[in-house]
């Protein structure tokens, strides 16, 4: 299935960010499943959990997009603030708070906006 990121293009163009779950249900309405997007480079890190097929999906293509860019949110309080706001998927796992890599599973929740 290819996804379409003009919609998120869209959002960003007038809203400026959004948490990178929501990010992924806006652009195929996922309704959950047993998948889950890591790093590319550190497989120990999760970027988002309890996907179907179509939300992988739609996390490849906003990776793949060239005009978006990914910004970690690091502390427990920008994750409450960001994640908490907008009432987005959270994982339950320790949050990157450092450079990876970590010996046990960790999650980096993120911020999507239009590169600069």
């Amino acid at each position: 299935m290819t996804i379409s990121t003009e919609p998120l293009i869209e959002y960003l163009l007038r809203y400026h960010d959004m948490p990178f779950s929501d990010a992924i249900d806006l652009l195929c309405q996922d309704e959950g499943g047993d998948n889950s997007v890591f790093s590319k480079v550190y497989p120990n890190i999760f970027l988002d959990a309890g996907l179907s097929q179509d939300g992988v999906a739609a996390a490849e293509a906003i990776h793949a997009d060239d005009r978006i860019d990914f910004e970690p949110l690091t502390t427990d309080f920008e994750v409450l603030v960001v994640y908490g706001f907008h009432g987005s998927r959270m994982i339950d796992l320790p949050i990157c708070k450092t450079l990876p890599p970590y010996r046990e599973p960790h999650w980096m929740p993120g911020l999507i906006r239009l590169k600069s």
